[in-house]
């Protein structure tokens, strides 16, 4: 128990350590800000979480007190200047790249949604840069293995997937970057679901399918290259809709297919994707907290299980049905609107 509780500080004081975080905006010229970083909402709080929330706060996921990272996980409130926050841009970036998208009206346009899904990356490789410092460290690893050295070896395989994690998103934030400056929109796919209701979360994220919506394979090749989606949902632009977007940046993770098998979602299914989606990929996720407490005990158990589970890097069979699975958000959406090349 010592030796767990050891394992647990370590984590936390390692994830939470304050870093000289500097503004990840990098301009057309490739100079990235020298701006230090502010706290940046990645689910925007005047709208979007506002939308959902009671007496100033939200609901997420997060891991129990006192729990080492790989225990069971639990629904915590959390206030809404806090959630979904992150060292990601300096106040002036912050402000010129997303206030459209986030205070404006009517639609998105494919510009707005490549400015979305770069902060989608932006945000992950903050993420994944965090998990690297955290579970590279001799000290953290020889505190796992004096509980289980199979725990041990199952953080270096997490820290081997991370790294190729990081890989790929510094080459697609590149490839964002680019595409921004240039506003060169060519390789960008996306599709937003106007819902007919409001749904009781909001989440923004990114993730690399390993399916497409219809149980198509996508895997690359071992050690291959991947690209990523980038998902939102909530009440942007005074809609109530859900949207993906991803930039084709390599042949080798063909996320085409995943955008086209989009189409075969039915409009009546689209409150339940948005479930499976903040459970299985967001973790960027924010709950109405009235919503989670009217839901039965096992639904509640079900969701943080399957939240809590899986092995980054992979495929969960979970994944290969999209459509088919958390029915408890009834809501149908009015409209899809797709941007391909």
């Amino acid at each position: 128990m010592k030796s767990q509780t050891r394992v647990h500080a370590l984590f936390q004081t390692l994830w939470n350590k304050k870093l000289n975080n500097q503004c990840q905006y990098v301009d057309a010229d490739g100079e990235r800000c020298k701006t230090s970083a502010i706290k940046s909402h990645t689910v925007q709080r005047g709208r979007v979480l506002a939308s959902i929330a009671e007496d100033g706060h939200v609901f997420e996921i997060g891991i129990p007190k006192k729990q080492s990272p790989s225990k069971e996980r639990t629904f915590q409130k959390v206030g809404v200047n806090r959630a979904s926050v992150f060292p990601g841009f300096c106040n002036y970036h912050d402000t010129i790249l997303f206030s459209s998208s986030e205070t404006g009206q009517g639609t998105l346009s494919s510009y707005e949604m490549a400015l979305l899904g770069y902060r989608s990356i932006c945000h992950e490789t903050f993420k994944k840069e965090r998990a690297e410092r955290v579970y590279s460290n001799r000290q953290f690893l020889s505190a796992i293995a004096s509980v289980d050295l199979a725990a041990k070896r199952s953080a270096e395989a997490h820290l081997e997937g991370t790294r190729l994690a990081i890989r790929d998103l510094t080459r697609q934030k590149q490839a964002f970057e680019n595409a921004i400056h240039t506003k060169d929109l060519s390789r960008l796919y996306g599709t937003v679901f106007t819902l007919a209701a409001e749904i009781p979360l909001a989440f923004s994220s990114s993730f690399a399918p390993e399916y497409t919506i219809d149980g198509e394979l996508l895997l690359p090749e071992q050690y291959g290259n991947w690209n990523s989606v980038g998902v939102f949902c909530g009440a942007i632009k005074e809609r109530n809709i859900m949207g993906f977007v991803g930039l084709h940046d390599n042949d080798e993770h063909d996320i085409s297919k995943f955008f086209k098998s989009l189409v075969s979602v039915p409009m009546n299914r689209v409150g339940g994707l948005s479930l499976h989606l903040a459970i299985e990929h967001a973790e960027n996720t924010f709950f109405r907290p009235s919503w989670v407490s009217k839901l039965l005990p096992e639904i509640r158990e079900e969701l943080l299980s399957r939240f809590a589970s899986g092995i980054p890097g992979e495929p969960n069979s979970r994944k290969a049905n999209l459509v088919g699975q958390f029915d408890v958000i009834n809501v149908s959406a009015s409209q899809r609107d797709d941007f391909y090349p």
